[in-house]
């Protein structure tokens, strides 16, 4: 389009753009004159792409949301419902079954957690801030890791320090950091500093990385490189 006539340029791409091309850009133009129109034009359209890429995102997230709320609730309930029963049953089974009922109820406590996660996605975030003690909240969240998996060693060394912080979000951020750290098969560092009145909390892990790909869309809902995972 560039080598066309400069004026001629700008309406095909603008045409090609109401047709629906929104990768469509004018380029360099050979009149020198015209540079400054060539390059607003252009940044234009990278504009008006941006804005529709998210306003697409936005109204998928928006039915996502609406979806998930009607099914999570309509499943919570007999979840719930199942695992007070195995966990009567558990108290009375002979030891030939226990292990057995353990591990119905960790897959009913995994669709659980899969129902929180629907639930806290479709419902606007909400803080409720308290005094926390990071050590507390770490020690914690390694310990029923530890109790439940036989996974890979954490090895914690935080500064102990109070936030004021969401203790239900912060512990969930940190539990699914942790899950996913020890699926990567080695040892688990994690490591908490205060300085400068802000606090870095951690988890290092032995896993490959992403690539840029898959980083540019760690936060998309419902995006996962797990067989099983949800993404959320």
């Amino acid at each position: 389009d560039a080598t066309l006539d400069p004026l001629d340029a700008l309406r095909r791409v603008s045409d090609r753009v109401a047709d629906g091309d929104h990768a469509a850009r004018v380029g360099p133009l050979e009149t020198a004159e015209l540079h400054d129109v060539e390059r607003a034009f252009d940044r234009m359209l990278d504009a008006l792409a941006d804005a529709k890429t998210r306003a697409i995102e936005t109204k998928k997230l928006a039915t996502v949301g609406r979806v998930a709320a009607g099914v999570a609730h309509e499943i919570n309930n007999p979840l719930t419902i199942i695992r007070g029963y195995v966990k009567t049953m558990q108290e009375d089974a002979p030891a030939s079954l226990t292990s057995e009922l353990a591990i119905v109820d960790d897959e009913a406590a995994i669709c659980q957690r899969i129902v929180d996660d629907l639930l806290a996605y479709a419902r606007a975030p909400a803080l409720r801030r308290e005094r926390v003690s990071v050590r507390s909240l770490v020690t914690d969240a390694v310990t029923r890791l530890e109790t439940v998996n036989a996974g890979p060693s954490f090895r914690v060394d935080v500064d102990d320090a109070e936030l004021d912080a969401d203790p239900v979000r912060l512990r969930q951020v940190l539990g699914n950091l942790l899950r996913n750290a020890e699926q990567t098969g080695g040892p688990v560092d994690v490591t908490g500093r205060s300085a400068g009145g802000t606090y870095t909390l951690a988890v290092h892990d032995r896993g490959p990385g992403y690539d840029d790909a898959t980083r540019a869309r760690l936060f998309e809902p419902f995006f996962t490189t797990k067989q099983s995972g949800v993404g959320l």
